[in-house]
């Protein structure tokens, strides 16, 4: 599993960025962030994923704001239903070797805490109302959760901003996937700034199916355009 916000897919050499990490990685699913595109089509989805089979689903920008897509391999996913809410895009489906539901959720949220309150709220009132199966909630959640996951010359950050994140994590039994590799997932060019914004956060259903499943941060080699990414 793939997973970046791209901060932008109108140029050409993004997508070819996107397109080698995939062929290098082979995921069964590419989850991108922040696409600034609202529309999407099948070209541009295969200049990303590739000629592989495959099947998508995204969520429009609001003008050059946001924008989400999930692509997957439909020979290891069966998806058959979609939820749109916003700043949130879940696919609902079947993993075809075992025939076990499960819901994953790609997320870009809101920069204000107010907004971010009513995304927590509805991905809450989603996972209790399909709770029975496996969740994996990723994305870039555009907020830490404690003040050593963020450095900089001039932020600060206070208990009221990560306080209603670190609820919504512990009162959904979401577990928070370990980040190896690096500590910090978004750099701002000063080199000094950095954060751990971009998680995956799981179901313990979701590890009984995958107990061995780490997160990793790729490397800050080529992709200056890819600002965060993470891979599973």
């Amino acid at each position: 599993m793939l997973s970046f916000n791209s901060r932008g897919l109108g140029a050409p050499e993004k997508r070819r960025e996107i397109n080698w990490l995939v062929s290098e990685r082979k995921p069964t699913l590419l989850c991108i962030q922040e696409s600034k595109l609202e529309v999407v089509d099948e070209f541009l989805c295969r200049s990303q994923w590739g000629s592989a089979p495959m099947g998508f689903y995204f969520k429009s920008s609001v003008g050059a704001s946001g924008g989400i897509i999930t692509v997957w391999d439909p020979s290891v996913l069966n998806v058959w239903m979609t939820v749109n809410i916003a700043n949130c895009l879940i696919i609902k489906g079947t993993f075809i070797k075992n025939n076990e539901v499960f819901c994953l959720a790609n997320i870009y949220a809101p920069c204000d805490n107010r907004g971010r309150q009513v995304l927590w709220d509805a991905v809450s009132n989603l996972l209790l109302l399909h709770g029975d199966v496996a969740w994996f909630v990723l994305g870039d959640f555009n907020v830490v959760r404690s003040s050593e996951e963020r450095r900089g010359r001039f932020e600060n950050t206070f208990y009221v901003d990560y306080a209603p994140f670190n609820q919504f994590i512990d009162g959904n039994f979401l577990i928070d996937s370990p980040l190896c590799g690096h500590n910090f997932t978004w750099y701002r060019g000063d080199g000094v700034s950095m954060s751990h914004l971009d998680r995956f956060l799981l179901l313990e259903s979701w590890t009984t199916l995958f107990p061995n499943c780490i997160q990793v941060a790729l490397p800050r080699s080529v992709p200056k355009l890819v600002s965060r990414k993470t891979f599973l």
